[in-house]
Formats: C-alpha cells, structure tokens, sequence
C-alpha cells in the first residue's frame, strides 16, 4: 500500500472518531454544497427513502463528505469519501426505538436523570493510523481566473498529483466561505496580471511607479485596480479583464508624498 493511502487511512480513522462528539448544531453553519453523483448514490442506497436535506465537505483534503438525510421523520448523517464509500452513519432516534437491553442501561446509568435524546450509531470502516515510513511533502494552492477558481496539488519535483475542476469563485480567496457578494480581492504584481492587462497599466503610468495592483473579482467580473504615483501625483486606474481601461483618478500633486516608494518604476 502506497504512502499517499496510509494517509488517508490516518484522516479517515481521525474523521471517524470526531464523529461521535459533534453535534448536528455545529454543522448548522456550514455551507451545503450538491452531491456527487458517488456520493448522492450511496447515500440513498443507505437509506432508499430518505430524502437528502444537506451535503457538506467534512474533510476537505480526502473528499469526505456528510450527508444529512431524513426518512420516516427521522435525521440521519452519513459520512462518505468521493468514491461512495460509506464511511459510518449517525441517526437520531427516540427512546422508543432502541433495543430494550440498550434502554435499560441507559436508564441505569442516568439514576433518574433526564436523557435529551439518543443517537445510533453505525461504523462500517474502521482504520487505524500509521506512521509513515518517509514523511510525504506537497505544496497545495488555489488558483483564481475571471471570477473562476480551482486547486492544485503538487509533488516536491513539481509534479501535478491534483487537479480539480473550475468553479465559480466564491467568497474572499476564492472559494471561502462567509463573503455574501461572492466577491474576492488579493494583491498581485504587474507580471500576474493578463498580458493586455499589463499593458494598459504600464502604457497609463509611463514614467510612473506602480505602488500596487489588486485583482477583484465579484459576480464573475475581474476588474484590476493599479495604484501609482506619476510625477508626484496619485493616479489610481483601472482595467477590465481584456485591457480596456475603465476608469483613471488623478488626485493632487504631493497626495502621496508620505507613501512608501516601494513600488515598481516603469522607467524602462
């Protein structure tokens, strides 16, 4: 069994060992996503006549998903990795609807206390982890496009071991959550933008310094916005995804006199 396995046997077993101690309230929050196909399919062959209510990524490096499901009133989680298998599932049931044997246990071990509420759970896989033999290194990144983002996963030798497919950006760095206008901004230099990008803002600031350049993406537009200094004046431009110039704002001259001239000179 390869190295890139027995990591994922080590997150699938600490994945399913945090299962039993978090509640349905904490995942409340999370934002829900559509199913897989894999993942949609094993979930309803676990429970034929539930009827999915939420999906979220439990685990997002291994593609570890949780299904919320109910059938017969009862709410049902059930972990699957990508390819559909599944992993474990949780119901919530009543009182009524453990074995007798567990009731009175259970009731034992209360002494009169109150029970708000039981749940069942099925483990199907059960891993434990091991220690690799040659630690594996890789280097992860999320690449953002005209309002378009996806991963990428890499080797130490620069070799592409994932790549996911694009999806529209959403929240601040492209895919996070929390930013309700799906709009996302990150600072980037003068050679990560677009070659007609580029050469609008070099042409706009002549003999000026770039003081910085952000990329903003929101309702799948980008739109790059270039801070510089031209003959002591604060010009701030910018420049839609295919160069054309959308607006240019010249402020007084010293405006920026206090400013780091850190930038870059386009005096080439």
């Amino acid at each position: 069994m390869n190295v890139r396995i027995w990591k994922w046997i080590g997150f699938v077993a600490l994945v399913i060992s945090m299962a039993c101690v978090i509640s349905y309230a904490e995942k409340g929050d999370a934002k829900s996503i559509t199913p897989p196909a894999a993942v949609k399919d094993a979930a309803l062959a676990a429970l034929p006549q539930g009827i999915i209510e939420k999906t979220t990524v439990e685990e997002k490096e291994f593609k570890i998903y949780a299904v919320i499901l109910k059938q017969d009133g009862q709410e049902s989680e059930i972990k699957i990795t990508s390819d559909g298998t599944v992993l474990g599932m949780e119901t919530k049931v009543g009182k009524e609807n453990i074995p007798d044997a567990v009731a009175k246990s259970l009731s034992k071990a209360a002494q009169g206390a109150e029970m708000k509420g039981v749940e069942k759970k099925v483990t199907y896989l059960i891993i434990k982890p091991v220690k690799l033999d040659v630690p594996e290194t890789t280097y992860e990144s999320d690449i953002i496009k005209d309002g378009n983002a996806c991963e990428i996963k890499l080797a130490a030798d620069g070799t592409v071991l994932e790549k996911s497919a694009w999806r529209k950006a959403e929240g601040k760095d492209g895919g996070k959550e929390g930013d309700d206008e799906e709009k996302d901004e990150q600072k980037v230099t003068i050679d990560q933008v677009p070659p007609a990008v580029k050469a609008t803002i070099l042409s706009q600031t002549g003999k000026g310094i770039i003081k910085q350049i952000e990329q903003e993406t929101k309702d799948g537009k980008t739109i790059y916005g270039a801070e510089t200094s031209i003959d002591g004046k604060k010009v701030e431009i910018k420049v839609s995804s295919d160069g054309k110039l959308l607006d240019k704002q010249i402020g007084d001259k010293g405006a920026d006199e206090n400013d780091d001239d850190d930038g870059e000179d386009n005096d080439d």
